[in-house]
């Protein structure tokens, strides 16, 4: 419901969740660096006994009656890959609030999507270096048998899905009433209607419905894939 409060208070919740994203991923590197054994774990010196090498290349199988492809294994670990979307959005509604927009905030915006793509191939890295692959495809829990500290990595998974999901619900119903109010689907013109504020509230309840179905379905390995495809 926040994200109906207007774009202020997720602007502001933004700073708490990067703080606990930079402690956990933090976590994670240092943990890719010790020298740790066991769980599928072969520490520090799979970065140079061939572990990372023999993960760079595809190893494609079938796993619980799913075909693992690229694009399948694409779409699982970049799930959160819209937070590039979500990057726009909110420098775009910041440059909105200010009235500002210069070749500054141009650069502010293109870093911010460069830091996030670093994360991505850093922890990717991370994994194929310290994890073997049958442990990668087996236990969800390897990046937390990793980590410097386990508790830290779930704060990042409870940091991380707060700020996708106020991500969507901020990124999405504005994207929506845009969509309408260019005309370019007439049976969308009901979601033009914002409140004195601005915030589109019918695309929100929209939003929100889409949502629940997702949670609904109740396999992410399912639902992944569609996000990032």
């Amino acid at each position: 419901m926040f994200a109906m409060f207007g774009i202020g208070w997720v602007m502001k919740l933004q700073f708490v969740f990067v703080a606990s994203l930079v402690v956990s991923i933090s976590s994670i590197l240092i943990g890719a660096c010790m020298d740790r054994t066991g769980h599928g774990l072969v520490g520090s010196k799979g970065w140079t006994n061939g572990n990372l090498m023999t993960n760079m290349s595809p190893h494609f199988r079938r796993v619980d009656g799913v075909d693992y492809n690229f694009f399948l294994c694409f779409g699982l670990f970049f799930r959160s890959d819209f937070i590039h979307t979500y990057t726009l959005n909110l420098c775009s509604l910041f440059l909105t609030i200010h009235s500002n927009f210069n070749n500054k905030s141009l650069f502010c915006t293109l870093a911010a999507i460069a830091v996030t793509s670093l994360v991505y191939i850093l922890m990717a890295l991370a994994a194929s270096a310290v994890v073997t692959y049958d442990t990668l495809i087996s236990n969800y829990f390897s990046f937390v048998k990793m980590s410097l500290w386990a508790p830290f990595v779930f704060l990042g998974i409870y940091a991380a899905s707060l700020s996708s999901a106020l991500g969507m619900f901020v990124g999405a119903p504005r994207i929506l009433t845009s969509v309408a109010y260019d005309n370019l689907l007439p049976f969308l013109n009901v979601f033009k209607k914002t409140n004195a504020k601005g915030e589109p509230i019918r695309a929100y309840f929209l939003s929100y419905i889409i949502a629940i179905g997702c949670v609904l379905v109740a396999d992410l390995n399912v639902i992944a894939p569609l996000i990032s495809q």
